[in-house]
């Protein structure tokens, strides 16, 4: 055995057997480079016995293991450090299981080897970048290799393949179209997670609890076909991409919920038209749609394909008043006031958001038992928002919320001043895909009403004229919405709501006003064990959408 980083010359190769392994740190010096037999260059560095004595240690993360090894001491599989592993040129004819353990590697050489099979744990390691399977003795391959989305190069020559796999690779196809082969023949062999669990809240002696003014919110980010690409999710079979799979899939998911409210984002404008709209009508609701404003440049073949939000209500319990769809880009030229910052990072971004006014049938009391007026039952507001994504535009998630709030705010006063009640006596929900975890500014500003002037997401928002056009509160040192809101959903309870290859983290989430709206649950996680046992490296956001249930 030999440390990748620091090992001895080439020709110095253990005669220990590999079943003594054991963690040795092993002395820097002079630089050797060695050409291993894939071609690769490796560098080479011992410490000197001065270096050694005053305490110096190599940080190596590569190990080699020479000298015909025919067996591999299971202790290797406890360094999860790793980032290579060459094996090279031994005589190992199986590769155990536990290579899952080396979740870090980038590098595995198992070249020149007589190795007959290999386990379909190797699918797990996510961020292998190079596979040397050459000159070996495999006839087949796991169809899991399709799960190393990071693979650049794999190495499959002199190998006796058949069938399909030798086909395949020697048609001189690319890793990315090998893989994507590979992953679009991978059976899946588990079946559907446990039902997520309601989590109730004890509130049995609240009057309210137990009435038909109940209601149930679902916020569902469903993955805009457009979106759904074999690129951007190479560890899913495309069989699964399919649009016409997948939305007959969250049609099941969004009934068998039975929500009142259903707020959908990255819906497709045309699939709203011809698919959701006319089968939810099936099941008792209506709904509004509000398209990303790029879709204006385009010709109407090309604006069907562009995503929005939509928003649907139970006809039986809510009576539709107005809707009006909130376009971010309108608003920062509209507030820019000329300030560079709001017309070059939040004006490109064609976001939007959909508002609407509901009447909820049979609440006819406010929350402080006064009469409701008699032409109608108490009005509330809707909110559904896609807030844009990357991660490095924070301050424009901000800017985006605080432009939210401000329209939300029009629309509570106007409807406060119709029914005659309070804003704070009219129930809000704003939900959504929010792009922002909740140590997030974003989530800072709806729970907590405000953010400091100094808040470093805020970036090069400083601008007093600008951030007093989108707040309904500013002074020398905040800026607020003025409003009391709560999440619905205990985000200390859930994992994530979105879980990929190369991300997980809650960023959906169901806001409230609690001063006229009681939460009284919300549904759970997703099973951990189910997740864990059936490795699953990620889920469509859909799968993981946040719900909860609240009352008057």
């Amino acid at each position: 055995m030999k440390d990748r980083d620091t090992p001895g010359p080439s020709s110095d190769k253990s005669n220990s057997p590999a079943s003594d392994f054991s963690d040795v740190t092993l002395p820097l010096a002079n630089v050797d480079k060695r050409r291993l037999p894939n071609g690769m260059l490796r560098p080479f560095k011992l410490l000197s016995s001065e270096e050694v004595e005053r305490g110096y240690r190599t940080d190596w993360r590569e190990i080699e293991i020479l000298g015909n090894v025919k067996n591999l001491n299971q202790n290797i599989f406890n360094f999860g450090h790793l980032t290579a592993l060459f094996l090279c040129k031994n005589n190992l004819s199986q590769l155990s299981s536990n290579i899952m353990k080396l979740r870090n590697l980038q590098i595995l050489d198992l070249s020149y080897n007589k190795i007959r099979t290999l386990p379909s744990q190797i699918g797990d390691l996510s961020q292998l970048q190079q596979l040397h399977l050459n000159n070996n003795l495999l006839r087949t391959i796991p169809y899991e290799i399709g799960k190393l989305k990071q693979l650049e190069k794999l190495n499959l020559s002199d190998n006796p393949l058949t069938g399909e796999f030798a086909r395949l690779y020697t048609s001189g196809i690319d890793v990315t179209r090998f893989l994507q082969y590979m992953t679009s023949h991978l059976s899946s062999q588990c079946g559907p997670p446990p039902d997520r669990h309601w989590i109730q809240r004890d509130v049995e002696s609240h009057p309210f609890c137990h009435s038909w003014n109940n209601f149930t919110v679902l916020s569902y980010n469903i993955l805009c076909p457009t979106y759904a690409t074999e690129s951007a999710f190479g560890y899913c079979p495309s069989w699964s991409l399919d649009w016409n799979y997948r939305k007959s899939i969250i049609l099941k998911d969004i009934v068998r919920f039975e929500p009142d409210i259903i707020a959908l984002q990255e819906v497709e404008t045309e699939q709203f038209s011809v698919y959701f709209l006319p089968k939810l009508e099936e099941y008792g609701y209506t709904g509004v749609f509000a398209q990303k404003t790029r879709a204006k440049t385009m010709d109407h073949q090309e604006s069907n394909r562009v995503d929005g939000c939509a928003l649907f209500w139970r006809n039986s319990k809510f009576i539709y008043e107005e809707h009006k769809t909130i376009e971010y880009a309108s608003m920062a030229i509209k507030n820019s006031n000329g300030n560079e910052h709001m017309l070059n990072r939040v004006m490109p971004k064609d976001n939007v958001a959909i508002a609407c006014v509901l009447q909820m049938k049979g609440a006819n009391m406010n929350p402080k038992g006064r009469n409701a007026p008699e032409v109608g039952y108490t009005p509330m507001v809707i909110c559904n928002t896609h807030m844009h994504w990357d991660p490095t535009f924070c301050d424009v998630k901000l800017i985006q919320s605080m432009m939210l709030t401000k329209a939300v705010t029009e629309i509570l006063n106007n409807v406060a001043n119709r029914f005659q009640i309070s804003t704070d006596e009219t129930p809000l929900i704003i939900c959504g895909d929010f792009n922002s975890l909740p140590d997030s500014a974003v989530y800072e500003y709806f729970t907590q009403g405000f953010v400091s002037r100094t808040h470093h997401e805020l970036k090069g928002f400083n601008d007093s004229k600008v951030m007093a056009s989108i707040n309904n509160v500013t002074d020398e040192s905040f800026c607020g919405h003025g409003m009391v809101m709560e999440s619905a959903v205990d985000v200390n309870m859930i994992n994530y709501t979105n879980n990929t290859a190369d991300f997980k983290g809650v960023i959906d989430y169901i806001f409230g006003t609690p001063q006229s709206l009681m939460r009284l649950g919300y549904l759970g996680p997703i099973d951990r064990d189910w997740v864990y046992h059936n490795k699953i490296i990620g889920l469509f956001r859909a799968t993981t959408c946040p719900s909860c249930a609240t009352t008057r």
